[in-house]
Formats: C-alpha cells, sequence, structure tokens
C-alpha cells in the first residue's frame, strides 16, 4: 500500500503533464490560426498602400479581438511582432504565448510557454487567371445578375492600373452546353 502510494504522485504528475500538454498544443493551433489570419489581413493592408505603423496597429487590434472571442483565460499572449521586408514583400509575425497549467502544477509547472510564427508574400508577380462562367440555364434570374455583378467585381480586383512593373491578365470564358472558344 505504500508503494502504490509513493507511486502514486509521479502517475498523477505525468498524466497532468500530458493533459496539459494537449490543452496547450489545441491553444497553440488556435494561435497559429489567428496569426496566419492576421498576416494574410496584413498583406492586404500593405497593397492597399498603408504604412508599416498602420498594419502593425491593425493586425495587433485584429490578433486581440480574435483571441478574446473565446472565454479562455489560460491563455496570455504577448504582442504580436511584425518584420517588413520590403525589397522581397514579405512580412512574417511572431508571438510568445504562456498557456496556465491545471494539473501540472503538481511537478511545479505553472505555465507551458510556445511561440508561433506565420509570414506571407504580398504584391509580388505577375497574374494570369481564367475565369469560367456559367451561362446555362440553370443561372438565370438573379442568379445571372450576381453572376455578372460578381465578374464586374473581379475584374476591378484583380486587373490593376498600373500595369509596371507587374501585370495582370484575365481571361473570362462564358459556358452553356460548351466552351466558347472562338
Amino acid at each position: 500500500a505504500m508503494i502504490a502510494a509513493l507511486t502514486m504522485i509521479p502517475i498523477l504528475a505525468i498524466a497532468g503533464f500530458a493533459i496539459d500538454f494537449q490543452m496547450t498544443m489545441t491553444q497553440k493551433a488556435r494561435v497559429q490560426s489567428t496569426i496566419d489570419s492576421a498576416v494574410l489581413a496584413a498583406t492586404k493592408s500593405l497593397e492597399q498602400g498603408r504604412s508599416q505603423a498602420e498594419v502593425t496597429e491593425e493586425v495587433n487590434a485584429y490578433f486581440r479581438a480574435v483571441l478574446n472571442r473565446t472565454e479562455s483565460s489560460s491563455l496570455l499572449c504577448g504582442l504580436l511582432q511584425l518584420a517588413f521586408d520590403d525589397e522581397n514583400y514579405e512580412i512574417e509575425a511572431s508571438v510568445r504565448c504562456s498557456n496556465a497549467t491545471t494539473l501540472s502544477k503538481i511537478a511545479g509547472y505553472d505555465t507551458l510557454d510556445f511561440n508561433v510564427n506565420s509570414s506571407a508574400t504580398y504584391g509580388v508577380g505577375s497574374i494570369e487567371v481564367a475565369l469560367v462562367l456559367d451561362t446555362t440555364g440553370s443561372m438565370s434570374g438573379t442568379r445571372i445578375v450576381a453572376l455578372k455583378q460578381a465578374a464586374k467585381d473581379f475584374v476591378d480586383i484583380v486587373i490593376k492600373d498600373e500595369q509596371e512593373p507587374f501585370y495582370s491578365k484575365a481571361a473570362i470564358i462564358p459556358y452553356a452546353v460548351a466552351v466558347n472558344a472562338g
């Protein structure tokens, strides 16, 4: 009975660490998803001509807003650190987070810390896109009206007025029963 009692402490510590580790990895995946979307939002802001300071402020606000949507009080993250590489049109983000433990406190681990990184390239290179439009009878009424508006929006977004140093081209292909290549 004495040996069983003595072995319970390390067994509980290991089980507690496994549970806390899994909870931390779940939080890390959540932070990774959030930082990835924040970096993509940053690339969009940079492409729209916002300054690095504005982008940093926007991205940190977005990051905080998304992380604060859940009621997890065990997760604490620092400020999102952004690095801009204007020469290569890249943005990198990193953040250090800490997740409070529950059962691992028995072994003296109050938190499990982790780092999350993300990067993206923006506004680089020429683009050629083909848009195939369904003009069959199934698209009658409001669907064809919405399709026309979506095609116009597509052209406005993809085809830039300034075609130097990079260009953007779009091929619009309607089809009904077959594709009309001519």
